[in-house]
């Protein structure tokens, strides 16, 4: 029973990230293909040749999650492109952050959840009715960077 429990969400991990690329592929409007790209982007960083041995079973279920947040991100597009282009630069801003201490520290336990809360922060912005694992908000996670920075 565990590893049908454990294959269950790879496959519907596999699934909702293909139909996700099979509906950003559909879109041409120029305003929201920066959009289009971020969620591209973060697509390509759950999902990757030998993803579930790198992140673990643990995580699959978060990683179904994530990618249904960006099923819900992408149907409300075109009517909340300005307030969604916004939150995706907050959001971008602390990766570029996070990366760079990543690229400078090394990767470390305390960057690795902090890169899982990025994820949970998109969540949060996009489709809070999908639910987040725990609270976070963007000034969190900025403090969380700095604490690691200091540190």
């Amino acid at each position: 029973v565990q590893t049908i429990a454990r294959i269950w969400p790879a496959s519907e991990v596999l699934d909702t990230s293909a139909e996700l690329t099979r509906r950003l592929d559909r879109i041409e409007a120029a305003a929201l293909l920066p959009a289009v790209a971020d969620l591209t982007a973060q697509r390509n960083q759950l999902v990757y040749d030998g993803f579930i041995a790198a992140v673990g079973a643990d995580r699959l279920a978060d990683i179904a999650r994530y990618l249904q947040a960006s099923h819900f991100r992408l149907k409300r597009l075109t009517d909340t492109a300005a307030k969604d282009r916004d939150r995706m630069r907050s959001v971008q801003a602390l990766e570029v952050e996070h990366a760079a201490l990543t690229d400078e520290r090394g990767p470390t336990v305390d960057l690795e959840d902090l890169a899982w809360d990025l994820q949970e922060l998109r969540v949060s912005l996009f489709a809070q009715s999908v639910g987040v694992r725990r609270p976070v908000s963007v000034k969190r996670i900025r403090s969380a960077l700095e604490t690691i920075r200091r540190s």
